[in-house]
């Protein structure tokens, strides 16, 4: 199990290490916020592309990043990608799937993601992504 992050290691204040996690299975998406909690960050949930984008546009300055599904009911994360770079291309997204990278890329189309994060991953994968979008 990795310690939390120290104050030096992502230089922000508390209140700006929180993660939106974007996933329609439950098991999933707390599995992911508990693997952030241990990292130090705080989480915000979403069980689909449109209520993501919901706390999105209404909790964007917030965010550190996005952890985003590919594939969900409701509204898919390559949709739920190109809308949320209309609102704010600041904050990195993080797609997060079982499907390859190749596939990931061809459904996001010109609007890639900063990173993508195969499932499953561990603790060590995910904040290596964290890092790599800071």
């Amino acid at each position: 199990m990795t310690p939390p992050l120290s104050s030096s290691f992502f230089p922000l204040a508390e209140d700006t290490r929180t993660v939106l996690v974007v996933d329609d299975e439950l098991l999933v998406r707390g599995y992911a916020v508990k693997m952030l909690q241990r990292l130090g960050f705080r989480s915000l949930e979403a069980a689909d592309g449109a209520e993501a984008l919901e706390v999105f546009a209404s909790r964007r300055t917030e965010l550190f990043a996005v952890l985003l599904d590919l594939v969900m009911p409701v509204m898919c994360g390559d949709e739920a990608l190109r809308a949320m770079r209309r609102i704010d291309r600041a904050v990195p997204v993080i797609v997060s799937s079982g499907c390859s990278v190749k596939i990931v890329n061809a459904r996001c189309g010109l609007e890639r993601p900063n990173a993508f994060l195969p499932k499953p991953y561990r603790d060590e994968q995910l904040l290596e992504v964290l890092r790599l979008s800071f």
